[in-house]
């Protein structure tokens, strides 16, 4: 009875998030345009301040995951010593693009010798990241290596079909069209292949707006799909805690609902800075939530078929 409930639930969920979908792309092959123009305000900080850090959990990402995986090793593993030192690289690695983005993000990029002081706080955080976790439970990291492998399958795999797309549609940004004709602007079932023959309809951001946070115009023709929603919704994989741990089951509907409300504000904050139409943030959400929804289903499909060969073998 209760499997039946967990899978009636999550039917009805799988079945809300496709219509809340299809809604929103009918809406937006409408009035995109229209939404945008009522909606923009670049220099709202609600907007700011999720520009600035809408993309945190897809930055920092994939050095948890892989501290987690560094972590998890046990001497048991025949290969214990060439796991720690590539994993130990690579959760380095990990840290210092999370360090470049705040770096970028929140300070001057302009400053003399950057890439010392990148290198001081990667080594700094990544120090303190190693003895913040080593003292953990090895049998808890082995459980959360599960979790950490699903969450580079969602990074990797959200991240490749949007850089792809982008490519693809080529969709020039609201923010960079002209603001009295409009002109350039395109509904999101057209697909252009690159920029050639449209880059004279470029605007640039700060010629019409000299007062307000600057935008690199560099990427005018990357609108559709929306990185920023896709980095957020990747803390949708959350949802795998409660299928590793038991104590968590009880507040399993959470681990929707925060992660979906999350890169919901995300998307909003995209069209009011002018960056996104409903449609690209519709399509990098869409996009996310079934990478989760795959990786999670394919993790936890092979972690069952191991343990059913693991109990096999002792009988």
């Amino acid at each position: 009875m209760e499997k039946k409930k967990i899978n009636k639930n999550k039917l009805i969920l799988l079945i809300s998030l496709l219509g809340s979908f299809v809604i929103l792309m009918l809406v937006g092959t409408f009035w995109d345009l229209q939404i945008n123009i009522y909606l923009q305000n670049p220099q709202s900080i609600f907007g700011q301040f999720l520009e600035y850090l809408g993309e945190f959990p897809g930055y920092l990402s994939a050095a948890v995951a892989l501290v987690i995986l560094f972590q998890a090793v046990t001497k048991e593993n025949k290969f214990y010593l060439a796991l720690k030192i590539l994993l130990g690289v690579l959760a380095v690695v990990g840290i210092y693009v999370f360090v470049d983005y705040i770096m970028e993000k929140f300070f001057n990029p302009d400053v003399d010798y950057q890439i010392v002081y990148k290198l001081f706080f990667t080594l700094v955080v990544s120090a303190l990241t190693y003895f913040a976790t080593f003292r953990i439970d090895k049998e808890f990291m082995k459980k959360l290596s599960w979790f950490a492998i699903g969450l580079l399958m969602v990074l990797a795999i959200s991240q490749i079909i949007v850089s792809v797309s982008k490519g693809l549609w080529s969709r020039l940004r609201f923010r960079n069209l002209d603001m009295d004709t409009h002109e350039g602007y395109t509904p999101w079932y057209k697909f252009h292949f690159g920029t050639k023959g449209r880059e004279q309809y470029v605007v640039s951001y700060s010629s019409q707006y000299p007062y307000h946070p600057v935008h690199d115009d560099s990427d005018a023709f990357r609108s559709m799909p929306s990185g920023h929603t896709a980095a957020a919704g990747i803390t949708l994989i959350l949802i795998m805690l409660p299928d590793l741990f038991d104590r968590l089951k009880r507040y399993k509907v959470w681990f929707y609902i925060v992660p979906i409300v999350y890169t919901a504000l995300v998307g909003l904050s995209r069209l009011i800075v002018m960056a996104h139409y409903l449609t690209d943030v519709t399509m990098g959400a869409a996009i996310v939530f079934a990478s989760v929804f795959f990786s999670r289903w394919l993790i936890l499909l092979i972690k069952r078929k191991l343990l059913e060969r693991k109990l096999k073998g002792r009988v």
